[in-house]
This record gives C-alpha cells, sequence and structure tokens, in this order.
C-alpha cells in the first residue's frame, strides 16, 4: 500500500477554509493595560499617542511554512521589535502554534493602517488583516 502526500495551499481567504494552523483570530493590546480583542480580519482599531509603543499578536505557527508580512507607512509607526511566543507546551513537543508578536512605536499624530498579508508555503496570498492607529 503506497503513501499519497498532498502539498500546497488554498487562496481561500475565509477563516472556515483555513487550518487550524494558519487562524486568523488576532489579538491586539496597548502597552497601556488596555486590551482590544479582534475576531474580525479587519475593522480592529487602536488609539495610542505619539511615541507610545503598541504591540499587536497575530496567531501563527512558523512549523507549518505560513507567515505573515506587515505594510505600514514608516512615516506614522515604526517597527520595533518581532518575536514569536509559544503556546504552552508542557510535553515538548515541536510544531506547536502560538502568537507573533509585533511591537510598533507610534511616530505623529494622524491616522494610519498596519496591514499583515498571510501567506502559504507556495508564497500565495491567503489572508489579509487590518488595524487602524489612530494616533492622538
Amino acid at each position: 500500500m503506497g503513501s499519497l502526500v498532498i502539498a500546497g495551499c488554498t487562496t481561500s481567504t475565509t477563516t472556515e477554509n483555513k487550518t487550524a494552523n494558519a487562524t486568523t483570530t488576532a489579538n491586539a493590546t496597548k502597552t497601556a493595560n488596555v486590551t482590544k480583542n479582534a475576531t474580525a480580519a479587519t475593522g480592529n482599531k487602536i488609539s495610542v499617542a505619539t511615541n507610545q509603543n503598541f504591540t499587536i499578536r497575530l496567531r501563527s505557527n512558523p512549523s507549518t511554512g505560513y507567515r505573515w508580512q506587515e505594510n505600514y507607512d514608516h512615516t506614522y509607526v515604526s517597527l520595533v521589535n518581532k518575536t514569536f511566543v509559544s503556546d504552552p507546551n508542557p510535553s515538548g513537543k515541536v510544531g506547536v502554534g502560538g502568537y507573533d508578536v509585533y511591537t510598533f512605536k507610534a511616530l505623529k499624530t494622524g491616522t494610519t493602517a498596519i496591514r499583515f498579508d498571510d501567506f502559504c508555503p507556495a508564497h500565495t496570498l491567503v489572508n489579509s488583516n487590518t488595524h487602524t492607529i489612530v494616533i492622538t
């Protein structure tokens, strides 16, 4: 008996058609201890003061080959840090999901957007997640 392995990805942007390893649920938090939970792919709004850092957390599992790519106006915000934080894993298993954590700094007053594009291993865009940033 043989084995069949199929690799690739779909181009659907609905959560229902994506695998559990490439979930689109996002959480956004400000450093001022204000938390915004966002389950929709768009409509996420974060208010922040000039020169304040804020973080955006996106569900991720680098072992699947899916990856987020950030797109933003560098005159309004700057990327301070990007890191992966694994979900709790008491058994020491590999390939555990978690969050990509992006820390940005607000540079000037105004409204801008940060868009995260989710690419599958075949480098095809499968989803986008946009956060509106209001800087006061």
